[in-house]
């Protein structure tokens, strides 16, 4: 079960990582150990966001990621709940990725071969085994996946966009949660 509660974390540590390498590039063995020691909290930070709880009990329901983000939703605040089937990528989207990835390698050649330039490329590539990783993860724990929970509530905070929470979950979990959360309305 996931939902999006740490990708403003996870957005905030890869600037921070960026800028701080690119401050670096004079020295190559000062960038590539400052490289490697700023990619190993983002895969601790990606390993740890896959650990989601939902705690539905009398009060309302709780939703945690990792110990750093926890939402509490008490039953008065829930207006309704929905569930969508997540759709199975088509055939034309997989296409747009393959021209994506292609024109990617072409940008990484251009940039090292032609203009000489292998700072940012290097940059680019070591985020590889980052995606790898965590495409790795998904597909062999978080196969089933196919079903997100809204839960919307009344009044929205003043910090939030939408008055929306979402989680991924399967299908029978969410059937599950639904059913949970529906019992107590």
């Amino acid at each position: 079960m996931i939902f999006p509660a740490n990708t403003a974390l996870f957005t905030f540590l890869f600037v921070i990582s960026f800028n701080l390498l690119m401050t670096h590039t004079e020295n190559i063995s000062l960038f590539l150990v400052g490289l490697f020691l700023l990619n190993i909290p983002c895969y601790l930070l990606i390993l740890k966001t896959f650990e989601a709880a939902v705690l539905i009990d009398k009060s309302g329901v709780h939703l945690q990621a990792f110990r750093l983000k926890k939402f509490d939703i008490p039953y008065e605040e829930i207006e309704n709940i929905t569930s969508h089937r997540l759709e199975k990528r088509s055939k034309e989207m997989s296409l747009l990725l393959v021209i994506g990835e292609i024109a990617f390698c072409g940008f990484v050649v251009y940039m090292t071969v032609i203009k000489g330039e292998w700072k940012i490329p290097l940059l680019l590539v070591s985020l590889l085994p980052l995606i790898l990783f965590a495409t790795r993860k998904q597909k062999t724990h978080l196969r089933n996946l196919n079903t997100q929970l809204y839960i919307k509530t009344k009044h929205k905070k003043w910090y939030e966009l939408n008055s929306y929470h979402s989680l991924i979950t399967d299908e029978v979990s969410a059937a599950k949660i639904k059913s949970s959360i529906e019992r107590h309305l």
